[in-house]
């Protein structure tokens, strides 16, 4: 009676161990033959950096072209270097181009100088009222008349003239200081123009 036990005992085992492993190898099969939708993705994109770029007339490598070395079509004044004398006078417009890739906005122009000799240079832009360089008046005008918006690829409308001159004649005690100063022919004045352009930010 044990002996027959013990013999279905291995029997019912082996049977077990022969199904186990005939449902493991159907569901293979069925893992490898039962069809599927599948797909993926990939994406990438590439950006370089805009460019920024504006160019003046009227203000070039970080000089402003507003005296010479030579004036009046007989040269009355002339030198090797830029001078200026009593009844010298001159001008140079201004104008701004937006090379960019980026719309920018011009402001804060602003006129001023260094003059230790107190050369009596005096500034305009209608060339009819003149006044001393760093007056408010002055540069309220500049500063409204260099301003805007410039979009990519834009310039400036029209140019901004600025106008200077050294008056000939004003009165006797003007010329006592005139003549000192040109005695010693030492004295000079370096007259600045100063503008900002800053990227408008996008909306």
């Amino acid at each position: 009676m044990k002996k027959s036990l013990n013999l279905n005992g291995a029997k019912i085992l082996k049977i077990a161990v022969v199904l186990l492993i005939m449902t493991m190898i159907t569901g293979i099969l069925v893992s490898n033959t039962v069809a599927k939708y599948t797909t993926s993705f990939t994406g990438s994109d590439t950006a370089r950096v805009a460019k920024f770029s504006v160019s003046a007339t009227g203000i070039t490598a970080g000089a402003v072209d507003l005296f010479q070395t030579s004036y009046g079509s007989s040269s009355v004044v002339t030198s090797t270097d830029n001078v200026v004398a009593p009844g010298t006078a001159g001008s140079i417009s201004i104008s701004f181009t937006n090379n960019s890739e980026v719309p920018i906005a011009l402001s804060g122009a602003t006129l001023s100088e260094t003059n230790i000799g107190s050369i009596p240079i005096v500034y305009s832009l209608d060339n009819v009222t003149y006044y001393a360089a760093g007056n408010s008046t002055l540069n309220s005008a500049l500063s409204s008349a260099i301003s805007g918006t410039l979009a990519a690829g834009a310039s400036m409308g029209s140019p901004v003239v600025v106008y200077w001159k050294w008056v000939f004649y004003v009165d006797a005690s003007g010329d006592v200081a005139d003549t000192a100063l040109g005695l010693a022919g030492t004295a000079q004045v370096t007259t600045t123009v100063a503008v900002t352009a800053t990227q408008v930010a996008s909306a």
